[in-house]
């Protein structure tokens, strides 16, 4: 039985999350990165998935969610979802590839088979699983970073939010949430304004651009830990969600496949060390 427990303030300092989307047709050509060497038995017999060899992944690099996806200065794709991919694709007896894009492009560049998965924090929704079915692999959910200086500053989701220019990404349920919150008064309402990565919300947020800037918590602690105490997060996650791997729905034996990778790199203490590497282990799926 998996469990959920998610300590936000576990680690001293849960490294940001960055979800990479690597775009392809219409769209920047796609990065190629090789996966490590192929096992001896791959879960995966080709031509099951692709006679190419190769495993196309969607993920939202150009948002620089760092340490879980972005590109490094080589223009390669980094961070520990890019490295789970990386060791999902060398399971499978696959070759890695990286496929940039905008973040509300996953799905529908999933269902275009642009890709064959989509890796980058996607949270687990029912609107989602509508049209793309999962294998959860991580923990997240989405908060808010503040100035330290800011003697004004909001402590938690709630009415305190009224009045507050708030800063969040294109997209996300973060986004959704924000939308949809009627606590204020007619002409107190929240200011909300939706970005395209989250350094440049945290730039307008260190401008004076922003009051709040909402994000996931793993990006917020990433940031609060790299500020130098110029930033901190308030109060706790005002929604909590399950990261999955999106697989299209006709996609049977892939899903499979996957499932029996992710359940492996757990059992061989690669998923906990690919964490590790962050101080990341607090949004484990399977702690």
């Amino acid at each position: 039985m998996l469990s959920r427990s998610f300590s936000f303030r576990g680690a001293a300092a849960v490294a940001g999350a960055a979800l990479v989307v690597i775009s392809i047709a219409g769209c920047t050509p796609a990065s190629e990165v090789d996966g490590a060497d192929t096992p001896d038995e791959p879960l995966l017999s080709p031509p099951a998935i692709s006679e190419a060899g190769v495993l196309p992944v969607c993920t939202a690099l150009g948002l620089a969610a760092m340490p879980l996806f972005y590109f490094d200065e080589a223009q390669e794709p980094q961070g520990i979802e890019i490295d789970m991919a990386r060791d999902i694709a060398n399971r499978l007896g696959l070759e890695y590839r990286a496929v940039s894009t905008q973040f509300p492009s996953l799905v529908p560049s999933l269902e275009a088979e642009q890709c064959d998965l989509v890796m980058g924090s996607l949270f687990i929704t029912e609107e989602r699983q509508e049209v793309v079915d999962f294998v959860p692999y991580l923990l997240s959910g989405s908060g808010l970073l503040v100035r330290s200086d800011d003697e004004d500053a909001v402590s938690e989701f709630g009415p305190e939010l009224c009045g507050q220019r708030v800063g969040t990404l294109t997209g996300t349920s973060a986004s959704a949430a924000l939308k949809a919150f009627d606590e204020c008064d007619a002409g107190n309402e929240l200011v909300l304004t939706e970005i395209d990565s989250a350094a440049t919300g945290r730039q307008m947020l260190l401008n004076d651009q922003l009051d709040v800037l909402s994000l996931s918590m793993a990006d917020m602690y990433y940031m609060e830990a790299e500020s130098q105490g110029a930033l901190r997060v308030a109060g706790e996650p005002f929604e909590t969600f399950d990261i999955g791997i999106a697989v299209r729905k006709d996609s049977t034996e892939l899903k499979a496949a996957v499932e029996q990778a992710v359940e492996d790199m757990v059992a061989d203490g690669t998923y906990d060390g690919i964490l590790a590497s962050e101080s990341l282990e607090a949004i484990s799926y399977f702690a």
